[in-house]
């Protein structure tokens, strides 16, 4: 159960977050809550709740700040809890991300959430693929960086008057930077996996940015995108140490080269994440 779940990691005294909703023009009987990608969850969990005459509403237990995802039929969007949230939520059935509402406690969170999804993650111009993984090394770093100032610049100005928690200011900070961060780190790979005519190879410095990339704070690791970046940056250290996959010792030289260079709870995550890809493959 998510409700489970959702309460993992943590012997302190949990709280509720309710979250009631309306959805227009929709036809599902049910709407759930599931559980994002993670290295050390890699099982989605999903909580369900019937919608009545358009209306549904969910109690779930929470200890801590958790983004999940709220899922309609086949459209879904991210949503951010924090213990006693007391949501309310509206929406359009096939118009889910353009026409959501939210108001009550925790909606500057989630109605800001809403708009850098669909502002960043939906609108093709801010995204690598399919055209800017075309561009050469400067010129893709050019789009990056101004992607990186347009969501630093639309989140400090609506944060100004929408104020927001703390934790998921520094969320949504880490965000920013750890799609930036999977984008640069994939750009060649990405490159060849498209089979572009001309293939590019990185400037001596392209890479230095991982040293100065964060990983140690718990709102860093809550980051929509940072399981994602932490799955490529195992591959890559993997890579950078010369491993071939097909060794049949590839996962143990992994972990010892992820411990070495990993810290903290992202050390943890990554050699977790080599066990179990370890023990799938036997």
């Amino acid at each position: 159960m998510l409700a489970c779940m959702l309460a993992t990691h943590s012997l302190l005294a949990q709280g509720t977050v309710t979250i009631t909703g309306k959805v227009q023009k929709g036809e599902q009987d049910d709407i759930l809550i599931a559980s994002l990608p993670s290295l050390l969850f890699p099982e989605e969990q999903r909580t369900f709740t019937e919608v009545k005459n358009g209306h549904f509403r969910f109690e779930v237990p929470v200890s801590k700040p958790v983004t999940v995802e709220l899922v309609y039929g086949d459209e879904s969007v991210p949503l951010y809890l924090e213990p006693g949230f007391e949501l309310q939520v509206t929406f359009a059935a096939g118009k889910m991300l353009k026409t959501l509402k939210y108001s009550g406690q925790g909606a500057n969170e989630n109605n800001y959430l809403a708009l850098h999804t669909y502002r960043f993650d939906d609108e093709e111009d801010y995204q690598t693929l399919p055209d800017n993984v075309r561009l050469s090394e400067k010129a893709f770093l050019q789009f990056l960086d101004f992607r990186k100032e347009d969501q630093l610049a639309i989140f400090e100005k609506k944060i100004e008057t929408n104020p927001v928690s703390e934790y998921f200011r520094q969320m949504i900070l880490s965000e920013i930077e750890y799609s930036y961060a999977n984008d640069r780190l994939t750009f060649f790979d990405m490159r060849e996996l498209m089979r572009l005519p001309v293939q590019l190879h990185p400037s001596a410095t392209y890479f230095d940015f991982l040293d100065h990339v964060e990983m140690e704070q718990p709102a860093s690791l809550g980051a929509i995108s940072f399981p994602a970046f932490l799955r490529n940056y195992i591959r890559f250290i993997g890579q950078q140490a010369k491993l071939e996959t097909r060794d049949i010792h590839y996962y143990r030289k992994a972990y010892d080269e992820v411990s070495y260079t990993l810290q903290g709870q992202a050390r943890v995550m990554a050699q977790a994440y080599l066990i179990r890809l370890s023990l799938q493959q036997g």
